[in-house]
């Protein structure tokens, strides 16, 4: 099966996405329905999160290049990228292990 749509089955989840190379969004699939116009919003926000990330990246010390993945918390929603694949989830009610390990994502720690 394909990772996102083994992440989209699981609880907690509300999107998944493939990203282009610059982190727009290619392909979409949200739980519940959602407008052309905030599938065009969250790309655009998508895009300048890895952007600033990246490019901030480049002028720090430490090698963070090229990209590899993020993962951003705030409120009760949690984004994280791992290459082409992105997964938005009810931070709460997620297994967050098994997310990162299906997007083969490394570090996660629990609370």
């Amino acid at each position: 099966m394909d990772i996102l749509e083994e992440l989209f089955q699981m609880e907690g989840v509300t999107a998944v996405a493939k990203l282009d190379d610059i982190g727009r969004i290619v392909d979409w699939k949200a739980k519940g329905t959602v407008s052309p116009e905030l599938k065009e919003e969250t790309s655009k926000e998508l895009s300048a999160v890895i952007s600033i990330f990246v490019g901030g990246a480049r002028k720090r010390p430490r090698n963070w290049t090229p990209f590899h993945g993020i993962a951003y918390s705030g409120g009760d929603m949690t984004m994280i990228i791992k290459g082409e694949n992105a997964a938005i989830v009810e931070t709460d009610k997620v297994e967050m292990e098994k997310v990162f390990r299906l997007l083969g994502m490394k570090g996660y720690c629990k609370k």
